[in-house]
């Protein structure tokens, strides 16, 4: 079986203040989404700090085509958490490969005063199976 690097994106961002339960019931809503339309997603887990007030998501894709699928399907729920989100606060790490639609996303988020981060794999080893 071939092995192929996988896409890991991080980010995190502030929660507006009084709004951690909005973005709760948000992420339960994004998270059925994926689970439920993205069998190639590996991982795929929102994290709530202890006092509510910032959020982070990590995502392990199989490759950054998987990554820009995701970006397509959630795009309407990422617009719609500016509501209860501080996206001036936003910051990206992303590790592995990227394709060039991928990037150019990276570039607009860059673009936009986000500060990005892009690390390629210098050493390691993957088991992750390619889906």
């Amino acid at each position: 079986m071939a092995m192929t690097e996988p896409f890991i994106f991080i980010n995190s961002y502030a929660i507006k203040p009084g709004r951690a339960d909005d973005y709760e019931k948000a992420c339960r809503t994004v998270v059925e989404l994926a689970e439920a339309e993205e069998p190639r997603l590996l991982h795929f887990g929102i994290y709530i700090n202890s006092d509510g007030t910032e959020g982070t998501t990590v995502q392990v894709h199989p490759d950054a085509d998987s990554m820009g699928f995701h970006m397509q399907l959630v795009a309407e729920h990422i617009n719609a958490a500016r509501e209860y989100l501080d996206f001036t606060t936003m910051r990206v790490q992303v590790y592995g490969i990227l394709n060039e639609p991928v990037l150019e996303q990276m570039r607009q988020l860059a673009g936009s005063g986000v500060p990005v981060t892009i690390t390629a794999q210098s050493s390691g080893f993957n088991r992750l199976p390619t889906l």
